[in-house]
């Protein structure tokens, strides 16, 4: 056997051992032939316990608001001005913690607080972890559709009908929600 024959040989060995390798890491990550869809309570738990967090806080932040008129009528209308400042910084705050918790919550690994407590994660079709961008994508465009009305009764219906518990959002990034 000459140096170039051993050569090629250990390449051609060594190529296999990275193939191998490649195909045991991809097999390590949710197959899409083995996914667990995640149920429509687990779903609609999550989404629910996602939204009780902004609402406690602004519940909590309109109370100040509250408060806050209260004063301003006491006075007689005096520093209207600094409270109705202060009124708007609060109303502010309070679409900023929706946007936060109710929106962004879905990080790199596709968790929420409601998803943790409900063990699922959003993961591509294909098994793989959604990206931070595809995160805040899904997010953005499920903002924009759920104000429409008709979409969050649709995507009940789907969590009920659908094979892959997908919702409308789901489709459209073609990712599904499944049990860790």
């Amino acid at each position: 056997m000459n140096q170039n024959q051993f050569s090629y040989q250990g390449q051609q060995q060594m190529m296999n051992q990275q193939y191998y390798q490649n195909q045991m890491s991809y097999n390590n990550m949710y197959s899409f032939s083995k996914l667990n869809y995640a149920s429509a309570g687990a779903r609609i738990g999550a989404y629910l316990l996602d939204s009780l967090i902004p609402f406690i806080v602004a519940m909590i932040l309109f109370a100040i608001i509250i408060v806050i008129n209260l004063i301003g009528v006491a006075n007689g209308g005096a520093a209207s001005s600094i409270l109705m400042f202060i009124q708007y910084t609060f109303s502010v705050i309070i679409s900023l913690c929706g946007i936060y918790f109710y929106r962004g919550l879905t990080d790199a690994k596709g968790s929420s607080i409601g998803r943790k407590v409900t063990k699922t994660i959003v993961v591509n079709e294909n098994g793989t972890p959604i990206t931070i961008g595809q995160a805040f994508l899904r997010q953005f465009i499920r903002s924009l559709l759920d104000g429409t009305g008709i979409i969050p009764i649709i995507n009940v219906i789907l969590l009920f009908t659908d094979a892959k518990k997908q919702t409308v959002i789901d489709k459209i990034m073609k990712t599904v929600v499944i049990y860790k």
